[in-house]
């Protein structure tokens, strides 16, 4: 009886899923695949307390993330004597208009979770013109004031598991939920803040930067191992870890980061009155702790957060002594930085020592703290990993030594070894293959369907990066054999003179009917080929792929190097001078065109 009711239930999902496609109900349609991939999860009800004895009562769990959270979120913080407030500053910075509150308000997105007011996004739009004239209102008086209601101070705190044993109260992370109204003050301070913010963040860091993506830092730490393997350059990488970096941010420094770097002072009071007294309560299960007040680290939620911490990172960055110019070929140290995944590079290990040390004493300054264990050490170059020391210590720290590390989601390898990253790219996507299996099984599901789920669930799992890599023809091979296993169980075997057997390669790219995995990351690469080509000359990401290092090449066939793979492709369309034609976009874009057409790439 129970199974009968599964295979119904089952079944209803699944219709749900099709027809949802065929109404075109995206958010529908994800929703009900992404529930019967992930199956039902309970949430757990209990949890371990400092001395890992198991919780089991309600209000002990509630207690017990009480204190976690308070410990986490609430410090010591000695601010220090208030530093002048400079009145030209003040009068830069004018009060907010109707203009900036609408499409502050249009910025909010849907579907998503209210606050403690229960008040969503789609209520407040529903408005009209009314309800943003009230808004500027009550924003012009908080302006006026530099005080927020005290429903705005309010943060409920949900957690979301991460990995290792849901037990342990730190494996999970903690999502604040702010009241919607708060976020369109929020989106109007973070309008103000991001010219000021661009100015003096320095080009290493590219988290939450307009026009910037974890792929450029990823070309960029691909670029500079690919050129010291090739011109025989040692570059040691450290790979730093903060703990709990948002969460640990000294308020009071930051402070005087934003006056110091010379942000407007009504600007710097604004920020400081949305910070000023901030309350969370812990939820689980639908049950409330008891609340408390925050006193270190930035809003969670709050669209400020990822800028105020750029500009937090960029004062550790100066008071370390650390220069955002040029480039690891031509100097002995470089930053890389994606808003807290940072990469410390040198050229020599006592560089690397000086600039960590520095970096280190200048982040405590802030309130971050390193993460020993989770910071790692890598030596990119000719030396083989035989001959190198299994650890490294700078100063009082000792870091563990690895072949590979995975930066922004892409694992970079020591000797620039792009197998390395399509083996761990054709595993993640394996696992995700087997989570949509039986969508892919279904019967219900048509082929159209299936597809879909395919190109937008799976296929970007598998190169995610790919603009970066260098391919082989035997990784070409592998990429491709894993799309064929895919469409084949999408496209099912053929019947041929009353038996059944696989379709054959030619048969299944023509069902398929789209370009192949391969052929799709190719054109991602030549796009990004183009981005790079039309990057201002100093762009960190421009410098380093135009970069001609001092140094010789090793004896020996040179490996495949990113542009010979760009230039072959290329070719193949019959343009010439490829980086000439890629900076005028139109001509790039019939390269572009002419590319996924072209059979053979």
């Amino acid at each position: 009886m129970h199974r009968l009711k599964k295979r119904i239930h089952d079944r209803k999902e699944l219709e749900n899923i099709e027809l949802a496609h065929e109404s075109r109900d995206v958010r529908k349609f994800y929703r009900h695949v992404n529930k019967k991939r992930k199956g039902f999860a309970p949430e757990s009800s209990m949890c371990k307390d400092e001395n890992g004895e198991l919780l089991t009562d309600k209000q002990g769990v509630l207690r017990r993330w009480n204190r976690h959270f308070r410990q986490l979120l609430c410090t010591d913080q000695h601010s220090g004597a208030e530093p002048a407030r400079s009145q030209d500053r003040h009068e830069l910075c004018e009060p907010p208009t109707v203009g900036e509150v609408g499409r502050a308000l249009s910025r909010l997105k849907n579907n998503k979770a209210a606050g403690d007011d229960s008040i969503s996004a789609e209520m407040i739009k529903a408005g009209g013109d009314e309800l943003v004239a009230r808004l500027h209102t009550l924003i012009l008086r908080i302006w006026e004031n530099e005080e927020i209601p005290a429903d705005w101070e309010n943060g409920t705190i949900c957690v979301i598991h991460k990995k290792g044993d849901p037990m342990e109260c730190s494996n999970f992370r903690g999502i604040t939920l702010l009241n919607v109204s708060y976020k369109i003050l929020s989106n109007i301070l973070f309008d103000r803040l991001l010219p000021h913010a661009q100015r003096v963040v320095g080009a290493y860091q590219r988290g939450f930067m307009p026009g910037k993506s974890t792929i450029d830092q990823i070309f960029s730490l691909r670029q500079i191992i690919e050129k010291s393997v090739e011109f025989q350059m040692s570059v040691h990488h450290l790979f730093i870890d903060f703990k709990a970096a948002y969460d640990s941010i000294r308020r009071d420094k930051l402070y005087a980061a934003l006056r110091e770097f010379e942000i407007p002072e009504k600007l710097c009071r604004m920020i400081e009155t949305t910070m000023r007294r901030t309350i969370c309560r812990v939820r689980i299960q639908g049950d409330l702790s008891e609340e408390f007040e925050t006193t270190a680290g930035l809003r969670q939620g709050d669209a400020l957060a990822c800028l105020l911490f750029n500009i937090a990172l960029e004062r550790v960055v100066r008071l370390a002594g650390l220069s955002s110019r040029g480039n690891i070929f031509y100097k002995s140290t470089q930053l890389l930085a994606y808003a807290d995944d940072i990469n410390l590079m040198a050229r020599t290990v006592r560089s690397l020592e000086e600039a960590f040390e520095s970096l280190s004493q200048a982040a405590a300054e802030m309130g971050l703290q390193i993460n020993m264990d989770k910071t790692k050490y890598m030596v990119s170059g000719p030396t083989p990993s035989s001959r190198l020391p299994d650890a490294i210590t700078l100063g009082c720290s000792t870091f563990q030594r690895v072949e590979m590390f995975t930066y922004l989601g892409s694992t970079v390898h020591m000797a620039n070894d792009s197998v390395v990253e399509i083996n761990k790219r054709l595993l993640s996507a394996n696992r995700c293959y087997f989570g949509l299996l039986p969508l892919f099984r279904s019967r219900t599901l048509s082929r159209k369907s299936k597809l879909t789920i395919y190109k937008t669930l799976l296929r970007p799992v598998q190169v995610y990066g790919a603009e970066t890599w260098v391919m082989t023809k035997q990784s070409e091979n592998r990429i491709r054999a894993f799309e064929r296993k895919i469409l084949r169980r999408i496209l099912g075997p053929v019947c041929d003179h009353g038996s059944w057997r696989r379709r054959t390669n030619e048969e299944v790219y023509q069902q398929y009917d789209d370009i192949d995995v391969v052929h799709f990351a190719k054109l991602g690469r030549l796009r990004w080929a183009g981005h790079v080509a039309r990057l201002p000359d100093d762009d960190p990401a421009k410098k380093l792929f135009e970069a001609q290092p001092f140094g010789s090449r090793g004896r020996g066939r040179p490996k495949q190097r990113w542009v010979d793979n760009v230039e072959e492709d290329v070719a193949r369309t019959g343009c010439r001078d490829w980086r000439n034609t890629a900076r005028d976009r139109v001509k790039w874009k019939a390269v572009l065109k002419e590319a996924k057409a072209h059979p053979g790439l």
